[in-house]
């Protein structure tokens, strides 16, 4: 058989017999509206102009824009289209923020609106990684990797010994520190609102 991916995002089966034309008919629901409010993760604050965007999904995941973008107002508060009455996506965005995908579930048809409610966008911020070898340490050779943001790459060291990231969030950071004997060595810090970004490898 042929699995043909319907309106609700379940694949179905659909039997297809040598020599023979098969009908499929696909139902499409309603589009669904949603309400929300975008907030600072830190300080609870209203994210005004944040961008908001309703993402075709499947199993879960955002797959494809599907609309325009749709901003939120002074207080952080927002209106978008266009959502399925099963599972659906939105990706929210602003300015200095790590951008968050959010899945929708519509329940049944008929319903009205979704209250999102709040959604919290961390603050996106510069991670500092400064190894602090003996004196006379060479770092060439050295690599540092995030685990969980494999998306990020693992990076060279400079010569100080110095490795930067961008749109890290606050919270527990775990490294990987690639030596160039080929020996891997874990260290684990943390980043809060009020430090500097820095965390200091011996």
């Amino acid at each position: 058989g042929l699995d043909a991916l319907v309106a609700n995002g379940s694949p179905q089966p659909v039997v297809v017999l040598p020599g023979e034309v098969t009908d499929v008919t696909i139902e499409l629901p309603e589009p669904r509206s949603a309400i929300g409010e975008v907030i600072d993760a830190v300080t609870g604050d209203p994210i005004a102009s944040a961008r908001v965007q309703v993402m075709s999904a499947y199993d879960g995941r955002g797959l494809a824009e599907f609309g325009a973008e749709e901003s939120s107002d002074a207080y952080g508060k927002f209106m978008v289209q266009g959502l399925s009455d099963s599972v659906g996506a939105l990706r929210v965005r602003a300015e200095d923020y790590i951008e968050d995908f959010v899945v929708t579930r519509g329940g049944a048809a008929g319903e009205g609106e979704l209250d999102l409610g709040l959604i919290a966008l961390q603050p996106s911020r510069e991670l500092v990684v400064q190894l602090d070898g003996p004196e006379g340490t060479v770092y060439g050779g050295f690599r540092v990797g995030l685990v969980g943001y494999e998306h990020l790459g693992v990076k060279d060291a400079d010569h100080l010994g110095v490795v930067s990231f961008d749109d890290i969030p606050n919270g527990v950071i775990e490294l990987n520190i690639y030596h160039p004997d080929q020996t891997i060595t874990a260290f684990a810090g943390s980043l809060r609102p009020d430090d500097d970004g820095r965390i200091l490898v011996p």
